[in-house]
């Protein structure tokens, strides 16, 4: 049995203009900065804080920005997973969800649809996107058996979880928020996933500008302390 914290990175510019980041490597903005000094800054404060096995991150630096005022407070080097990228969107990297159709009308038109199997041209299909995600999820646990992980990873990264946790296809909409810089609990035990809570950001100032269009979580937890 493992604890995992997920969190989502902090804000970047693609984020408040609402493009689509994929694998680029897209720096945290002075928002995103200041979301990753006030997680740590709560994590610090947590009365009942775990003692972290591991500190695991992207290896995006919007992830590792995010990660890095972490290893001062847990005391923990850096390590980087692949496997915990957000999803490749192929050609729709970087346009604007608004108006991707306009250039890309296949590519969008597979993305809009969640179709699971087929593939974004130069990017990877919604199936082996989520196989890569829970794969990743399955060798950290098993690694850290019995401890707690912490790790900072993306928006697509998460809803995989979700998904999973609840039994939801992964072709489904998206039934909760994803926030920046926002804390999610989960518990791997062998092949069950429990979610702790989800979705924790009283540490932050100010959301995200990209969170005011995702919809509220469909089951809230309480935060944690």
């Amino acid at each position: 049995m493992t604890d995992i914290w997920l969190i989502r990175h902090g804000e970047t510019d693609w984020n408040r203009a609402h493009r689509l980041q994929g694998g680029q490597d897209i720096p945290l903005n002075d928002n995103g900065q200041a979301q990753a000094h006030q997680l740590a800054r709560r994590l610090a404060e947590l009365p009942e804080r775990p003692r972290f096995a591991g500190l695991y991150s992207s290896d995006l630096q919007r992830a590792r920005q995010t990660a890095q005022p972490l290893t001062a407070v847990l005391d923990l080097p850096l390590l980087t997973e692949t496997g915990l990228r957000e999803r490749s969107f192929g050609v729709l990297e970087g346009l604007a969800i608004d108006t991707m159709a306009q250039t890309q009308p296949e590519a969008a038109a597979i993305w809009r649809e969640r179709r699971l199997h087929d593939p974004l041209p130069g990017g990877e299909s919604l199936a082996d996107f989520a196989r890569r995600v829970l794969d990743s999820l399955h060798l950290l646990a098993q690694r850290h058996d019995g401890g707690t992980l912490l790790t900072v990873t993306h928006g697509g990264v998460l809803n995989v979880v979700w998904q999973y946790a609840h039994g939801e296809s992964f072709d489904a909409p998206r039934s909760t928020s994803i926030r920046n810089a926002g804390i999610n609990r989960i518990r791997i035990d062998g092949t069950r996933w429990h979610i702790l809570d989800w979705g924790d950001t009283s540490h932050l100032d100010q959301a995200a500008a990209d969170d005011a269009s995702l919809p509220p979580a469909s089951h809230p937890a309480p935060p944690i302390a």
